[in-house]
């Protein structure tokens, strides 16, 4: 059943990135549910231990088994990205059918990505997100019809990490909604070093 499940993937995959259908979305997609494949037996020591750090084992009592889906798989990216590049670059060769310059923007990811707190800005048929650590904005790469879904008087923040996608734009990883206060964010901002920052950005969503 596992290669079966792996052969599915790729082969649904292939016909993804043949028709050219949102290239690194889809990469991203694969990349993650490889590794996740690959250990669905048994969670990947690494994996278990970073889990701990961001104390997942004790989620909020008031986060959904759906909201929980999305932030196992933005962990997941996470994890990839941060603390595992060498089995992020061995999902990147297992996947089918990227040109040498897809698969250079995507193995420059993990140098590339930003997690942090966003605040969702859409200025005429582009979305923005805006970094709530520094103020940077990154254009991001939303269809239409996702920022019609991605209302900023509905959604105005989000937890995610971005990377480098088609053009100018960035990609994200799933986004977990959550509207952090100030204090919260002021204490976030005196954190200086990178996974620092991130693991307490992490952290500070899981506990509340």
């Amino acid at each position: 059943m596992h290669e079966i499940g792996l052969n599915d993937l790729k082969r649904e995959l292939k016909i993804l990135f043949d028709e050219g259908v949102d290239t690194y979305p889809v990469a991203l997609f694969g990349i993650s549910n490889y590794y996740m494949f690959n250990n669905q037996e048994k969670i990947e020591e690494g994996f278990r231990l970073f889990l701990r750090e961001v104390e997942l084992g004790n989620p909020a009592k008031n986060k959904s088994l759906e909201d929980m889906d999305l932030v196992l798989e933005l962990l997941a990216d996470y994890y990839l990205l941060a603390r595992n590049t060498k089995e992020f670059k061995k999902s990147v060769k297992w996947l089918p059918s990227l040109n040498a310059e897809q698969k250079r923007k995507i193995v420059s990811w993990p140098e590339k990505y930003i997690l942090s707190y966003f605040q969702l800005i859409v200025k005429g048929d582009r979305g923005y997100f805006k970094d709530l650590k520094d103020g940077q904005e990154y254009l991001m790469d939303f269809a239409e019809d996702d920022l019609e879904l991605l209302d900023p008087k509905t959604h105005p923040n989000v937890l995610t990490a971005i990377m480098p996608g088609e053009g100018d734009s960035y990609l994200s990883a799933p986004p977990a909604f959550y509207s952090i206060d100030e204090l919260s964010m002021a204490k976030l901002r005196k954190i200086k070093e990178k996974k620092a920052y991130e693991a307490e950005a992490l952290r500070t969503f899981l506990r509340t």
